[in-house]
């Protein structure tokens, strides 16, 4: 649902940019080791990252894909 803009709602957006979104909760942080194969998972909480889990090694071959997606992603 869209609401019709007016000339000073899309002056201040361009000068200042659209207004934030609100942020998302980050329920876990998921790591990836490319040199050991595994995979690490992370809960944010009071006393700060806090490890839930690792798991792997996982197999090679679908280690080749991640590692390839990883590199990929990172160039």
């Amino acid at each position: 649902m869209s609401t019709p803009e007016n000339d000073t709602d899309r002056l201040i957006n361009e000068l200042f940019g659209p207004p934030r979104r609100p942020e998302r909760k980050l329920h876990c942080l998921t790591l990836y080791n490319p040199w050991t194969r595994m995979y690490h998972l992370y809960r944010l909480g009071v006393a700060g990252l806090m490890p839930i889990r690792t798991l792997g090694p996982v197999n090679l071959r679908d280690a080749k894909d991640i590692e390839q997606w990883y590199r990929q992603d990172s160039a």
